[in-house]
Protein backbone atom coordinates (compact mmCIF):
# COMPACT_ATOMS: atom_id res chain seq x y z
CA UNK A 1 0.00 0.00 0.00
CA UNK A 2 1.13 3.46 -1.32
CA UNK A 3 2.05 5.71 1.56
CA UNK A 4 -0.42 8.47 0.67
CA UNK A 5 -3.19 5.26 0.67
CA UNK A 6 -2.12 4.92 4.44
CA UNK A 7 -2.28 8.19 5.31
CA UNK A 8 -4.98 8.69 3.84
CA UNK A 9 -7.04 5.81 5.36
CA UNK A 10 -5.85 6.68 8.64
CA UNK A 11 -6.88 10.11 8.38
CA UNK A 12 -10.28 9.29 6.70
CA UNK A 13 -10.96 6.55 9.50
CA UNK A 14 -10.36 9.41 12.34
CA UNK A 15 -12.56 12.00 10.94
CA UNK A 16 -14.95 10.00 9.90
CA UNK A 17 -15.07 8.67 13.93
CA UNK A 18 -14.50 11.74 15.49
CA UNK A 19 -17.19 13.58 13.71
CA UNK A 20 -16.38 17.08 15.05
CA UNK A 21 -13.60 18.87 14.36
CA UNK A 22 -10.76 19.31 16.95
CA UNK A 23 -10.72 23.38 18.03
CA UNK A 24 -8.19 25.05 20.56
CA UNK A 25 -9.81 25.86 23.69
CA UNK A 26 -11.23 29.76 22.52
CA UNK A 27 -13.76 27.26 20.62
CA UNK A 28 -12.90 29.28 17.23
CA UNK A 29 -9.30 27.61 15.99
CA UNK A 30 -8.59 24.56 14.80
CA UNK A 31 -6.26 22.55 16.46
CA UNK A 32 -3.69 19.56 16.17
CA UNK A 33 -4.68 18.65 19.74
CA UNK A 34 -7.89 20.47 20.32
CA UNK A 35 -10.42 20.22 23.68
CA UNK A 36 -11.91 16.81 25.05
CA UNK A 37 -8.62 15.13 23.49
CA UNK A 38 -9.64 15.88 19.34
CA UNK A 39 -6.86 15.58 16.85
CA UNK A 40 -7.31 17.26 13.85
CA UNK A 41 -6.47 15.93 10.09
CA UNK A 42 -2.92 15.79 10.29
CA UNK A 43 -3.44 15.82 14.48
CA UNK A 44 -4.16 11.96 14.32
CA UNK A 45 -0.82 11.53 12.03
CA UNK A 46 1.53 13.29 14.65
CA UNK A 47 2.54 10.98 17.84
CA UNK A 48 2.49 12.12 21.63
CA UNK A 49 6.64 11.73 21.56
CA UNK A 50 6.59 14.35 18.88
CA UNK A 51 3.79 16.18 19.21
CA UNK A 52 4.88 20.36 20.61
CA UNK A 53 1.80 23.61 21.53
CA UNK A 54 4.24 25.14 19.27
CA UNK A 55 3.14 23.34 16.37
CA UNK A 56 -0.77 24.62 17.25
CA UNK A 57 -1.41 27.56 15.03
CA UNK A 58 1.09 26.78 11.86
CA UNK A 59 -0.17 25.07 8.76
CA UNK A 60 1.44 21.23 7.74
CA UNK A 61 3.88 23.00 5.43
CA UNK A 62 5.58 24.36 8.31
CA UNK A 63 8.86 23.63 9.01
CA UNK A 64 8.05 22.29 12.88
CA UNK A 65 4.92 20.53 11.65
CA UNK A 66 6.22 18.48 8.56
CA UNK A 67 8.98 17.58 11.48
CA UNK A 68 6.76 16.43 13.89
CA UNK A 69 4.56 14.28 10.60
CA UNK A 70 8.28 12.88 9.18
CA UNK A 71 9.32 11.71 13.06
CA UNK A 72 5.73 10.50 13.75
CA UNK A 73 5.46 8.26 10.61
CA UNK A 74 9.03 7.26 10.79
CA UNK A 75 10.03 9.42 7.28
CA UNK A 76 13.43 10.64 6.07
CA UNK A 77 11.28 12.73 3.35
CA UNK A 78 8.10 13.89 2.92
CA UNK A 79 7.20 13.94 -0.83
CA UNK A 80 5.63 17.04 -2.16
CA UNK A 81 2.76 14.77 -3.34
CA UNK A 82 1.73 13.75 0.21
CA UNK A 83 2.61 17.05 1.45
CA UNK A 84 -0.04 18.29 -0.58
CA UNK A 85 -2.29 15.42 0.60
CA UNK A 86 -2.25 16.78 4.12
CA UNK A 87 -2.98 20.20 3.09
CA UNK A 88 -6.08 18.94 1.42
CA UNK A 89 -7.17 17.20 4.30
CA UNK A 90 -6.35 19.84 6.99
CA UNK A 91 -8.27 22.01 4.80
CA UNK A 92 -11.22 19.97 4.45
CA UNK A 93 -10.95 19.01 8.75
CA UNK A 94 -10.57 22.92 9.19
CA UNK A 95 -13.05 24.59 6.93
CA UNK A 96 -15.82 21.86 6.03
CA UNK A 97 -19.02 20.99 8.25
CA UNK A 98 -18.34 17.39 9.39
CA UNK A 99 -21.11 16.46 7.73
CA UNK A 100 -20.21 17.01 4.27
CA UNK A 101 -16.56 15.30 5.20
CA UNK A 102 -17.24 11.67 4.01
CA UNK A 103 -17.55 14.03 0.74
CA UNK A 104 -14.45 15.69 0.73
CA UNK A 105 -12.96 12.78 1.42
CA UNK A 106 -14.47 11.23 -1.69
CA UNK A 107 -13.48 14.30 -3.61
CA UNK A 108 -10.10 13.82 -2.34
CA UNK A 109 -10.14 9.85 -3.31
CA UNK A 110 -10.70 11.20 -6.66
CA UNK A 111 -8.35 13.43 -6.97
CA UNK A 112 -5.31 11.73 -5.66
CA UNK A 113 -5.99 8.38 -6.81
CA UNK A 114 -6.82 6.86 -3.60
CA UNK A 115 -9.64 4.69 -2.05
CA UNK A 116 -12.30 6.09 0.54
CA UNK A 117 -12.59 2.54 3.05
CA UNK A 118 -14.27 3.89 5.65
Amino acid sequence: MSLDQTIFNRVAAHLLAQGRPSLSGNGWECAYRGENGLRCAVGCLIDDAHYSEAIEGHSVQHRDVVQAVKESLSLRHLPARTADLLGDLQHLHDLTPPDEWREGLKGLARQYDLELTV
